[in-house]
Parts: structure tokens; C-alpha cells; sequence
């Protein structure tokens, strides 16, 4: 009896994926084909419909042929004495069999006929989440690595098949963001080098560690010649070489929107920051909480602002729409009638502010005099309130009910206990007092490692639950964070969320990496 066995694997001497059109297994003289057409085996390109369903038809002959070989094997190994040579023959075919119908399946993947703009969308939502993030202008940025090695998004995004190397290479938006961390790899200027010009015309945002002489070298030589298309530029430490550099293409940065430094530890004269004013349409600037030095203000036009308390940014006060102080209070009375986003770290400088436009505000360290300073400062600010965030637990909620056109609240709740006042966010008819009754949606943040008390759940559930039935045009959200550790903040989370869900109210759970990215989004103040 003719036999013909073959089994060979080929590798793709670019990428290294099977060639799988390279692999045919036969036994009795049969031959099993397992070829995909070479077009759709060795691309991720979409099948058309004759295609598909000429794929669906070896897949469904495969099975019936898997299905056959399993039997044969069932009842070879039922005999107490049968061919090894055989048992091996079926064996080797079921193998082939699977093989040949994983490699149709990956033809149907839904990936394949995913359309490029969604694709493009799927790698912008990669380069914000998988890199390392500037907390400070609130966008992702490219951070160098082993440039041998790639790992990082947008590069490896071009090492999966051709269709994402083009859609990569094509798209210069993935290659905007540029940082240069102080890691001296070998082919660093290089690297900056093919990300500029796969950048394309596009305006770029750069993060910058001024601790490398090589990085003093790239922005000196390569990134300067670029001065016109900076959007944003983060340096870690504020340098005397660093100002000439900012100063000697001042002329060029007509599109720089947004500056931001960690620290600044040297004094100089107005004449030192002249690249600000340089700056035709800067609108902010980003301060970190421990410079010993403060940029001049006088004369620049900014709408978005972080400094410490104690900067002479006075200059500027009029025309912020956001702004975020740390520090100690002043005694002076400052006006900000054109803000609309407050963070604070302190509550006590909140007295020194009015803002009569002010929405959104946040108080990062509040003590147990926050509630007073709060509602004074709203009420002499006459302002509508709409979205109130704090990250100390609250213990005491009354106060609440003094700002009662709050839409959006997020707060910690206290690790033990139930915080004085939760039960009235109740707007049900039992309750003869309720505050916040425009509340849409509410953030709760806590960080009991055993999860949340049994009473404060039981209160957050009458809450959403009055809130649903009461005011079915609103959306309320129930969101609980868990910091602490990675298990649920609800030992038996199902019940809440089937009964919530009922109610049309949405419930999320995140563990510890992403509770933290959603707690600092929904601190933003950006308007």
C-alpha cells in the first residue's frame, strides 16, 4: 500500500511566522490539504465572501476528517494488542487536522476585517494607555528603550504584519511624541532622527531630561531645527544651557501651546524667560510644586496654569480658565473671573480666591475645617458649582447640602464607619432633606483592603436606587474604586450590579493600576 508522509515547517526568513502553506501531512496515499491561499496566509489581509466561504468549507471538511481520526484512535486503543505504526499515522493526522483548521480560522479573525480607521484608533488608544504618561500636559509620550529591541509602542506596532506597518508608517500622528529620558542608547540620534521624519509636518510634543549631555547635544542640534513644529515641551530641570537653548529659537516657536517644567532652581531676570514671550500663541504653563525660582508672568496671555501658591502669577489671574495652586494661603483677596477649573491642595487657599464662573473644583488634602472654607468659598463666589472632588475621606457630609447644584461628586469614604450625611444624596420622598438633587454622577473612592462596609453599600444602593426611580432623565453612576489591593471592593459584587443594572444604572469596578488612571482623569480640570 502507497504511503507519503511529509511534515515540514518553514519560517518566514523576515518575521519568523510558519509558512503554513509549506505543510502537508498525508497517510495511505491521502493527502490532506491545509493550504489557505498564499495571499491570506501570509498577510492579515480580509478574506472576500467567495473566499470566506470557501475557508468555512475546509474547515467544516477538516472537522468531519478530526472527528473520523478521534474515532479510529477511540477504538484502536480499545484492543489490548494494536500497531504502533498506525496509532502513530492518526495521531500525526489529527495534528494536521487541527493545525489546518487553526490556520482557516486565523483567515475568518474579525481582526482582518477590522477597517483602518479603527485600527488607527486601536494604536492611538495603545500609545495613551501601554506608555508612560506626562502627568503634567496630560498625553502619552514616546519613551526610549532598547532601541535594538523596539518593544514600545508606536514602533512595534509596525513589526506585526505589512497592513500594520503601513497603516503605521503612514500615519505620522503615532509619531509625535518624542522623549528623550536620559538614556544614552547606542543609536538614540538616529532614532529621534526616523521618528522626526515619520512625523511627518506634525507638531510634536517632547519630553525632555536635562541630565544627559547627549540629550543636550539632540535638542541643541536635531530637535531645534524643528522649533516651529513644537506643540509642548516637558524638562524635568531648568538649566542655564537649557534657557540658551529655549532662548536661541524663541523667533521659531510660533505653535508652542503648552510649557511645563518640574523644577526650576536658578534666579534670573525677566530677560532670562524671553522665549515666553517669544511664544505667539503659549497658553500654558506647568509649574511643579518644589521650584525654587518662578518664571515671570508679565505680559503673557495664558488660559491654563500650575505654579506654587507663593509665584508672582498675579499678572496672569484675570484670564486663567484653569488653574492649579499648591502652597501656603495668601492673605490677599484675588479675583479670577474667567476660571472654570480649580485644584487646589489645601482648602485654606480657598480664601484668598473668588471665582464667580467657577464649575469644576478640587481640594486635594482637606482638614476638618474644609466644609466651612468650601461652602464660604462658594458662597462668596456666588458661583455655580457643578463638579466637587476631594481626596481626603470625608467624614462629615452636611455641608453638601449648602452647594446643592453639584452635578458630579467624587469623594473617599473613610476606611471605617459611615461619613455623617451620606443618607442625604437620598432623594426619595422618605427623606424631608435632601442634598445635591441635580447629582448625575457619583465617584466613590475608597481603600479598605476587606472592601466596602456592608452599611455604606447599603446607603450608596438607596441612593442610586431613589435616584433612578425618582429622576429617570438623569444618568447616575455608581463607580467604586479599590486602591489597596487587586482583589474587588465587594466580596459579592453580582447581586449590587444585577440590581443596579436593573435600575439602568451602571456600575464599574477597576483594580489598583487602572483606578488610579481613572481617579486622576476624573481630577482633570481641563476645560
Amino acid at each position: 500500500m502507497a504511503s507519503s508522509q511529509q511534515h515540514r515547517v518553514d519560517l518566514c526568513p523576515r518575521c519568523g511566522p510558519l509558512l503554513l502553506n509549506a505543510i502537508t501531512v498525508g497517510t495511505d496515499g491521502e493527502i490532506i490539504d491545509i493550504d489557505p491561499p498564499d495571499h491570506l496566509a501570509l498577510t492579515n489581509d480580509p478574506p472576500s465572501d467567495i473566499e470566506a466561504r470557501e475557508v468555512r468549507q475546509r474547515i467544516h471538511h477538516a472537522g468531519f476528517q478530526l472527528a473520523n481520526v478521534k474515532l479510529e484512535l477511540s477504538r484502536l486503543h480499545k484492543h489490548s494488542s494494536y500497531s504502533s505504526v498506525l496509532e502513530l499515522k492518526l495521531v500525526r493526522k489529527r495534528k494536521a487536522l487541527l493545525k489546518k483548521i487553526a490556520a482557516n480560522c486565523a483567515i475568518l479573525a474579525p481582526m482582518r476585517r477590522v477597517p483602518a480607521d479603527v485600527i488607527l484608533e486601536i494604536f492611538a488608544w495603545v500609545l495613551s494607555q501601554s506608555l508612560q504618561g506626562n502627568p503634567l500636559y496630560g498625553s502619552a509620550y514616546f519613551r526610549m528603550s532598547d532601541d535594538s529591541a523596539k518593544l514600545f509602542p508606536p514602533w512595534n506596532l509596525s513589526h506585526v504584519c505589512a497592513r500594520w506597518r503601513v497603516l503605521s508608517l503612514s500615519t505620522s500622528g503615532l509619531w509625535e511624541n518624542i522623549c528623550l529620558d536620559g538614556r544614552e542608547t547606542r543609536n538614540l540620534h538616529a532614532t529621534i532622527q526616523t521618528q522626526l521624519e515619520r512625523s511627518a509636518l506634525r507638531s510634536l510634543r517632547i519630553s525632555f531630561n536635562s541630565s544627559s549631555s547627549l540629550n543636550h547635544e539632540i535638542l541643541a542640534g536635531l530637535l531645534v531645527e524643528h522649533a516651529h513644529r513644537w506643540q509642548s515641551i516637558h524638562i524635568n530641570f531648568l538649566s542655564t544651557a537649557m534657557l540658551d537653548v529655549l532662548n536661541n529659537c524663541g523667533a521659531n516657536l510660533n505653535h508652542l501651546h503648552i510649557f511645563s517644567v518640574e523644577r526650576i532652581a536658578l534666579s534670573q531676570n525677566a530677560d532670562a524667560y524671553r522665549f515666553l514671550l517669544a511664544a505667539p500663541n503659549l497658553s500654558t504653563v506647568l509649574v511643579g510644586a518644589y521650584s525654587q525660582a518662578s518664571l515671570p508672568f508679565e505680559g503673557l496671555r495664558l488660559k491654563q496654569l500650575r505654579v506654587p501658591h507663593n509665584a508672582p502669577w498675579l499678572p496672569v489671574a484675570r484670564q486663567l480658565r484653569t488653574l492649579t495652586l499648591t502652597g501656603v494661603r495668601r492673605d490677599s483677596n484675588i479675583e479670577l473671573p474667567a476660571l472654570l477649573g480649580l485644584k487646589v491642595d489645601r482648602e485654606d487657599i480657598l480664601t484668598s480666591l473668588t471665582a464667580p464662573g467657577l464649575q469644576n473644583l478640587h481640594v486635594d488634602d482637606v482638614s476638618d475645617h474644609a466644609a466651612a472654607a468650601l461652602v464660604g468659598f462658594v458662597h462668596r463666589s456666588a458661583c455655580t458649582l457643578r463638579r466637587l472632588s476631594t481626596n481626603n475621606p470625608l467624614y462629615d457630609m452636611n455641608f453638601l447640602a449648602e452647594i446643592p447644584a453639584i452635578w458630579e461628586l467624587g469623594l473617599r469614604l473613610p476606611e471605617r464607619g459611615v461619613p455623617i450625611g451620606l443618607s442625604r444624596l437620598d432623594i426619595s420622598g422618605t427623606n424631608p432633606n435632601p442634598a445635591l438633587p441635580e447629582l448625575r454622577l457619583l465617584w466613590v473612592f475608597h481603600s479598605r483592603r476587606s472592601g466596602m462596609d456592608r452599611k455604606v453599600r447599603s446607603s450608596l444602593e438607596e441612593i442610586m436606587e431613589s435616584r433612578s426611580r425618582s429622576a429617570a432623565h438623569l444618568t447616575a453612576a455608581l463607580s467604586v474604586f479599590n486602591f489597596s489591593g487587586s482583589e474587588l471592593p465587594l466580596k459579592q459584587p453580582n447581586g449590587m450590579i444585577q440590581r443596579l443594572g436593573s435600575l439602568g444604572i451602571s456600575v464599574g469596578f477597576w483594580e489598583k493600576e487602572s483606578a488610579s488612571r481613572r481617579y486622576e482623569e476624573f481630577l482633570e480640570l481641563y476645560v
